[in-house]
């Protein structure tokens, strides 16, 4: 039954209803009532939600689907789900941008189908890690080190990066005055 449906439903039982009350301020207050402790009750609480009206597309790869929704795109595999939201910007970015290549797929040339190709294949190879990992307990231990060595050179490069100049000090100096005399100026405005 359609909401629509269910909405004309409920307002006709509801009159039916109130039209045998005496009183019907009291009536509808003690109708308005009983529904919404059945609705409260009818509702199991969630952690993770996604309304099935807000799917604005399916893409089905046969051993996995990506779904493009109003707020998040998911990856489903295997009763696993991934559910992205646009904060996770590089993420949710590399599914739209493929979601939004395999839509113009029939107009690309050869090299931009080629590169889409393999970018697809990648992706979706990554989110497909953690339905192989733990299947086999080597493969997952020489994932987790290889990610362990990765997190390790990325620190010690940024860490690298990092060795402040004394032309930073005296940007950093600069920057805090100016801080000191905004916030002072926003103070006196008041």
């Amino acid at each position: 039954m359609q909401k629509n449906e269910q909405k004309k439903e409920l307002k006709e039982a509801k009159e039916k209803l109130l039209s045998n009350c005496k009183d019907r301020k009291f009536g509808e207050a003690m109708l308005d009532k009983v529904v919404s402790l059945k609705g409260q009750l009818s509702v199991e609480p969630a952690i993770v939600f996604v309304s099935a009206d807000s799917v604005v597309k399916e893409y089905d790869f046969e051993h996995f689907k990506l779904i493009r929704t109003k707020n998040e795109i998911i990856y489903k595999s295997n009763g696993y789900k991934l559910i992205v939201k646009p904060w996770l910007s590089s993420l949710y970015g590399q599914l739209d941008m493929l979601l939004n290549y395999k839509e113009k797929e029939s107009v690309l040339t050869e090299e931009e189908k080629l590169l889409y190709t393999d970018l697809f294949n990648a992706s979706m190879l990554i989110l497909q890690i953690p339905l192989v990992a733990f299947t086999d307990d080597e493969f997952m231990f020489e994932m987790a080190t290889s990610y362990i060595k990765y997190l390790n050179a990325t620190a010690e490069r940024s860490v690298g990066l990092k060795e402040e100049t004394s032309d930073d000090t005296e940007k950093n100096k600069e920057f805090e005055e100016a801080v000191i005399l905004a916030e002072k100026f926003k103070e006196e405005s008041k």
